[in-house]
């Protein structure tokens, strides 16, 4: 019925039935009777016998919502925790069974409310007069007592904060007396440094007299000790003789150096000869400092004669005693005097050099020197790393093999200048030596070289200072082909050596 009401006053039919309508739930003609009765549901469903359901219904869930509202709950849970207790407790109000049973009338008529049953309460369910009366003089004791605390919390709290005052102030006093000896001290100290500055001020003319005058020593000092080192230098490089002067010692930080008085040093000297002053004041300057970094020569041998060159290299094998020295020449003459210098030197020598291969220009790679890389040496470190790799892991193993091939590619040339040759010819030497011709095994030259040249050629591939072709860079070799060259390289010298 109240669907059909609804679809009525959707579709504008508020006059509905009417004669010849239908009906609207079944679409049959509507007779007299049909039609009255459609009328009753209609006065049913929208009259005054729906609203007051209606409202009804309303005032039942107002009501029912005010009686179970959370306050009362909260109540009734709050009676049913502290109710025990006063039982329980020394001194047993008369009302405490009274207030049980009120509470258990309360709990089941809040059953009833909230199922929405018929009430039915048993007999004396009644709250008496008497119990409310009770109740409401023990609200009020509890309220004036509640206050008598509030007032003695606030008594209490205000005589809390002036006691704890005072036992600060207490404690200030006693951590003074503690610390005024420290203080006194203190004060007595402050007042004396006070005076010794004033007596300071009157010394600090004096003190900075004293300053420049040991500054003007330790200058003085220093550069009589460098004058010394450079004339030394100049010595031994074969220099000509320039006269050093100190401005400083006259107020500029300087140093210069003259051969005639109005003329400066290229008015004069070649420029070699400038240049082999400019190396004696570095190598001067160098032996002055403390400290051990790096020295760095670029080409310093330019226009200078062989005999100069040749102490040039002395001088550069003796500084390397005492510092790093790294050294850049396109110089073979004066390349071959610096190795010569290290045949006997306890210093160590590392020779490289820069090429070009498969142009790629600038790859530096270790070379080999006869001087330095005999082939005992060279032995001695390609065993050294076949049985290194052996034990060590994949990647150390093929860092080890890779680095063997490099010295089987060193091996390879020394053995050619030194053995196969008998040192007719070496790089870095100015000589041919005719008198060792004769002794080069001519006839078996070739077997060696078929072996030796292969192997050489591989150990360029494995090179790392050496461009590869795409197709070759994940062929990497292994131990086992690195021991085979190696027995095989053995083999073709002894065989050559014995032949």
């Amino acid at each position: 019925m109240e669907a059909g009401e609804e679809y009525l006053a959707a579709s504008g039919q508020a006059a509905y039935p009417k004669q010849d309508d239908v009906c609207i739930y079944c679409h049959q003609v509507l007779e007299d009777a049909a039609r009255s009765l459609i009328g009753s549901y209609r006065e049913y469903a929208g009259g005054t016998i729906a609203l007051a359901v209606r409202t009804a219904a309303s005032e039942v869930n107002s009501l029912q919502s005010s009686i179970a509202a959370a306050t009362v709950t909260a109540a009734i849970e709050g009676l049913r925790a502290t109710l025990p207790g006063l039982a329980e407790g020394e001194q047993v109000p008369d009302w405490v069974g009274e207030g049980n049973s009120m509470l258990a009338l309360v709990e089941t008529l809040l059953e009833v409310v909230v199922d929405r049953k018929k009430p039915s309460p048993p007999a004396g369910t009644a709250v008496s007069d008497t119990l409310l009366a009770r109740l409401t003089i023990a609200l009020g004791e509890v309220e004036t007592a509640i206050r008598a605390l509030e007032g003695n919390v606030t008594e209490r709290s205000k005589l809390l904060t002036e006691q704890r005052a005072k036992v600060a102030q207490i404690e200030a006093r006693l951590r003074l007396a503690q610390l005024l000896p420290e203080i006194r001290a203190y004060v007595d100290q402050a007042a004396r440094a006070d005076r010794l500055k004033t007596l300071l001020a009157r010394f600090q003319g004096l003190l900075t007299g004293l300053t420049s005058v040991s500054k003007l020593a330790s200058e003085d000092v220093l550069n009589r000790d460098f004058e010394r080192v450079f004339y030394d230098e100049c010595k031994a490089l074969r220099a000509p003789n320039v006269t050093l002067d100190f401005p400083g010692r006259r107020g500029h930080s300087a140093r210069t150096k003259k051969v005639a008085r109005d003329h400066t040093l290229a008015d004069i000297l070649s420029e070699g000869e400038q240049k082999v002053i400019a190396i004696a004041d570095f190598l001067a300057e160098i032996s002055l400092r403390s400290g051990s970094a790096p020295v760095v020569f670029d080409d310093p041998v330019n226009s200078f004669d062989y005999r100069r060159v040749r102490e040039i290299a002395k001088r550069i094998a003796a500084l390397s005693a005492e510092h790093q020295v790294i050294v850049f020449t396109h110089d073979i003459w004066f390349t071959s005097e610096v190795l010569s210098e290290f045949e006997h030197s306890p210093s160590e020598c590392t020779y490289y050099q820069v090429i070009e291969d498969g142009g790629i220009k600038g790859i530096v790679s270790r070379a080999s020197h006869p001087r330095l890389d005999t082939v005992a040496s060279v032995r001695k470190r390609i065993n050294s790393a076949i049985q290194g790799a052996v034990g060590g892991t994949d990647d150390d193993r093929q860092h080890r093999i890779d680095s063997a091939y490099s010295d089987v590619r060193t091996w390879c040339e020394t053995v050619v200048e030194t053995v196969l040759l008998n040192k007719v010819t070496q790089r870095h030497q100015p000589n041919v030596a005719m008198q060792n011709l004769s002794a080069i095994k001519v006839g078996h030259l070739q077997t060696v070289i078929n072996v030796i040249y292969p192997i050489w050629e591989k150990a360029n591939r494995y090179t790392t200072a050496h461009s590869q072709p795409l197709g070759t860079l994940g062929v990497r070799p292994s131990i086992s082909e690195l021991k085979q060259d190696w027995a095989d390289l053995q083999q073709a010298i002894r065989q050559y050596e014995e032949s």
